[in-house]
């Protein structure tokens, strides 16, 4: 009888110690509020994160750069000439170049605008070129026009006449090594790879005229 008893209270020790042993793993696993479990290593949200700001490629973390810092003081500092362009039906356009390059403009075949151009940091002492690489007219005569600017700050004043076909026209001004362009379009764009209008000058000729400015 005495054997039974110490046999029963052993398996009651033990029984005991099985069920707090299984509550201990319990509450181990359980998830702790406002946390989300870990993902298993082997799961897409364990493989993929979110870059930082640093890890983006440079081209990325530029282009934000220059959203945020394209201000009119900037925008000011890149303008390299200022042209006002009268088209034929009397309306007038405003537009800069920056960094040397004109918005392109949308005219009509055979149309006569009238450009008032002024040149930032014009050099007095040298001729300015202005070509009509793609065809059209300046000053209702073939050829490129040659001006001798008088002083730093002058404007100039001249009549383009769109030639007669649908296409891009451009007026390349240029003193020196610098160059200013102008680009014009005639009618709709064309379809991606077709040529614009033959060109009407020798290239040759053209650049023997530009050493000698």
């Amino acid at each position: 009888m005495k054997m039974k008893s110490i046999l029963l209270a052993l398996a009651l020790t033990f029984v005991a110690a099985l069920g707090v042993l299984f509550l201990a793993v319990r509450r181990g696993s359980a998830p702790v509020a406002g946390r989300s479990p870990p993902a298993p290593p082997d799961s897409p949200l364990a493989a993929e994160s979110v870059p930082e700001p640093s890890e983006l490629p440079d081209e990325l973390q530029t282009a934000g750069m220059l959203s945020d810092e394209l201000t009119p003081e900037l925008m000011e500092a890149l303008t390299t000439a200022i042209a006002r362009i009268r088209r034929g039906d009397g309306s007038a356009l405003d537009l800069r170049a920056v960094d040397g390059e004109f918005e392109r403009v949308q005219v009509e075949p055979n149309e006569v605008l009238t450009v008032r151009l002024i040149l930032r940091n014009l050099d007095a002492s040298r001729a300015v070129l202005i070509e009509a690489d793609h065809g059209g007219s300046i000053n209702h005569r073939l050829g490129p026009l040659t001006i001798q600017p008088k002083t730093a700050n002058e404007t100039f004043e001249f009549q383009y006449a769109i030639g007669g076909h649908p296409g891009k026209y451009t007026l390349i001004v240029s003193q020196g090594s610098r160059q200013e362009l102008l680009e014009f379009r005639a009618g709709p764009e064309p379809p991606t790879g077709q040529a614009g209008p033959p060109r009407i000058f020798n290239p040759e000729v053209v650049q023997a005229r530009r050493s000698q400015t």
